[in-house]
């Protein structure tokens, strides 16, 4: 019985220590390199910036790390869902369960502790790489290194299974992430947004994330939340029962396209699979054709947030105009307007003394 137990201790340790390791290494480097392609695209003061993909890389490349020998299986990798990680697997039971979700991992300061089954006890983590890093360290050079890892994080949230509670190990994986197509596709420029697309803008960093979470969440599945109540996409149909008669498709549809649950929007949901609905690579690759154009324009976005958080505009500097001399007299109804077109503010100086009969102030 021992080797028995050897191998299964071994097989479990296996499907921790790759569990929840999204796009990976190759996939999350072709998302940033066509982040910095479009950004530049859009702002040319970006290309004299040296070593930028380099040192992104670099960071999104150790976002995927494994912690100390003494923690294995563990690694950064189990921080990376919202909402945090909470295994529903049935075999083994609570195959993960973590205290912090991204947003959490990569901005606050609070100690994130990792529950993994086979472990009797459990790991308090802290993160050391965090959006404050990135601020901090720009002054040493080391800023887009940092700011890679956080790249690493917004990129997974592409990944419907982030977004919906699923660790997917490789026994169990998720083909968005797996398809070697939808690989090849993003190395060829596929997963580029549209030229017209402008760079998306937020009040903070964190609000990067949380909308293009709630994005993929509420309008794809990942593979093992297809009946799922908690993050239904929108505009679906019974997904308690996937009832063929308001899920199946339409007398207008191709037999191949029988072989699908569809939204009332006449979107793919799942592939009608032997032992019930699922994520087959047709879908997998449709999931790519929205979401990674979006990883793209986000990741851009956010490499230009930083660089604007790190280069504040010089301070506005008022300067007394001339001729000097006595202040004007008094004046009253005052009015001025700005024009957008011309770039002007147009200022009515009003009059002098009290109201008059004859002179009325500007109505904008």
């Amino acid at each position: 019985m021992r080797p028995l137990v050897f191998v299964i201790a071994l097989i479990t340790v296996f499907i921790a220590i790759r569990i929840s390791h999204a796009h990976e290494v190759p996939m999350h480097k072709k998302l940033t390199l066509r982040a910095v392609d479009f950004l530049t695209q859009k702002d040319q003061s970006f290309v004299s910036i040296s070593n930028l993909a380099t040192d992104l890389l670099e960071g999104s490349e150790h976002e995927d790390d494994s912690f100390s020998i003494s923690d294995l299986p563990l690694g950064r990798f189990y921080f990376h869902f919202l909402p945090a990680l909470n295994s529903k697997l049935n075999v083994p039971p609570d195959l993960a369960i973590t205290t912090c979700d991204s947003l959490q991992w990569g901005f606050g300061v609070q100690a994130c502790t990792a529950y993994p089954s086979f472990r009797k006890t459990s790991v308090v983590l802290e993160n050391t790489h965090r959006w404050q890093e990135a601020i901090s360290h720009s002054s040493v050079g080391a800023g887009f290194k940092e700011l890679g890892y956080i790249l690493h994080l917004l990129e997974d949230l592409v990944v419907p299974a982030h977004t919906r509670n699923d660790p997917h190990p490789p026994l169990d994986t998720d083909r968005f992430e797996k398809d070697q197509q939808i690989q090849n596709r993003c190395e060829q420029g596929d997963c580029m947004p549209n030229p017209n697309d402008n760079l998306v803008r937020f009040v903070d960093a964190q609000e990067f994330f949380i909308k293009l979470r709630d994005f993929t969440a509420t309008n794809f599945f990942s593979k093992n939340t297809i009946k799922d109540n908690i993050f239904a996409p929108s505009n679906n149909c019974d997904i308690t029962t996937f009832d063929w008669q308001t899920c199946g498709p339409t007398a207008d549809r191709t037999k191949t396209d029988r072989d699908y649950y569809y939204d009332v929007n006449g979107r793919k949901l799942a592939y009608r699979g032997y032992l019930g609905p699922t994520i087959d690579e047709v879908i997998a690759r449709e999931q790519f054709n929205t979401l990674a154009p979006l990883a793209v324009l986000y990741t851009a976005s956010l490499i230009k947030f930083y660089f604007d958080t790190i280069n504040p505009p010089e301070p506005t500097t008022w300067v007394e105009l001339s001729p000097a001399g006595a202040p004007p007299s008094r004046r009253v109804t005052v009015s001025a307007v700005y024009d957008d077109i011309l770039k002007k503010l147009i200022i009515f100086g009003g009059h002098l003394g009290g109201p008059s009969n004859l002179i009325t102030g500007c109505k904008f």
